[in-house]
């Protein structure tokens, strides 16, 4: 009789422990599931561009139709899923028709000409930044929803390439100190290797 008591009281802890156990397998499978899918995710086939464009809210009014550009040599599209979306298309010109392409293409937009303001604390803190061989400018357009849905224009003089860039994230509500443009453009857009 006693030594049964004893086999059912280690059965009984043992039973305890293995649903401890599997608790936190399941507790870690669902960490990881989450982590897994909330990380990044770029796509880059120019031919799912219109797709991709229709996919980000705000950004069919403001990113281009590859046959209204001024001609070019070639191009590339990234499309960055994140916390938010964003999309940019790298266009690149002959160095010789690179200059006329970017001020016919500057022309056509007006930008930010001082950082932006909410509240008391900065939405837009940068209107302007030099990323890698790009310079990037803020687009000024009514209809963004600063800094959740904006457009962005960079030009490289160095790779004769223009970025239109386009960028989603309803939960952003300021850029400032503790994330600036620089960080924003480092997490949400890619540009070609050269």
């Amino acid at each position: 009789m006693h030594t049964s008591m004893t086999f059912i009281k280690k059965l009984e802890r043992t039973s305890v422990i293995d649903m401890k156990h599997r608790r936190y397998i399941l507790m870690i499978i669902l960490l990881l599931i989450i982590i897994l899918s909330s990380c990044e995710k770029v796509y880059n086939d120019i031919y799912k561009y219109d797709d991709y464009v229709k996919s980000i809210p705000g950004a069919e009014e403001f990113m281009p139709n590859l046959t209204d550009l001024p001609i070019f040599t070639g191009y590339e599209v990234f499309y960055v899923e994140n916390s938010g979306k964003s999309i940019n298309l790298n266009i690149k010109y002959d160095t010789q028709d690179y200059e006329e392409a970017k001020t016919t293409i500057l022309d056509t937009y007006d930008f930010l000409d001082e950082p932006l303001m909410g509240n008391g604390y900065s939405i837009i803190p940068e209107v302007e930044i030099l990323y890698e061989n790009y310079v990037i400018k803020v687009v000024y357009d009514v209809n963004f929803q600063y800094p959740e849905a904006f457009g962005l224009l960079g030009y490289s003089d160095l790779d004769s390439t223009i970025s239109f860039m386009f960028f989603y994230d309803e939960s952003m509500n300021s850029l400032g100190n503790s994330y600036s443009m620089k960080d924003l453009i480092q997490d949400s857009f890619r540009f070609p290797d050269n």
